[in-house]
């Protein structure tokens, strides 16, 4: 791997930076949010607020997150680069924790997020 610019990611937050851009969507009472990090950078921890949702591994790369949030309730999933690999994780926040949960977990959420 690249040496790249490791960065902390804060999802409470809309501003964008020099180490990532962030595309933002409503729809209805949805709003979705990409965040990705700019060329030579990569999100090593993302926090919401003051609270730690994950910490990559020191072989992990994360370069985009996509954060699905109504009222408040949010899901969200990483894309991870491992070596020559590519992975999701995926999390959902309840009141005010976040914990890891499977893919199909996750597209069940979104889809009920959406009806």
């Amino acid at each position: 791997m690249h040496a790249m610019t490791k960065f902390s990611l804060d999802i409470s937050s809309v501003k964008e930076t020099d180490s990532c851009k962030i595309v933002t969507h409503e729809q209805g009472d949805i709003e979705t949010r990409l965040y990705s990090s700019t060329s030579g950078n990569a999100i090593e921890k993302i926090v919401d607020g003051d609270l730690e949702v994950c910490k990559m591994d020191k072989d992990q790369l994360c370069t985009l997150c996509e954060l699905y949030i109504k009222d408040k309730y949010a899901l969200l999933m990483l894309l991870i680069k491992r070596a020559q690999s590519f992975s999701f994780s995926r999390f959902e926040k309840r009141g005010r924790q976040w914990e890891w949960i499977d893919h199909r977990m996750f597209e069940s959420r979104v889809y009920n997020l959406r009806k």
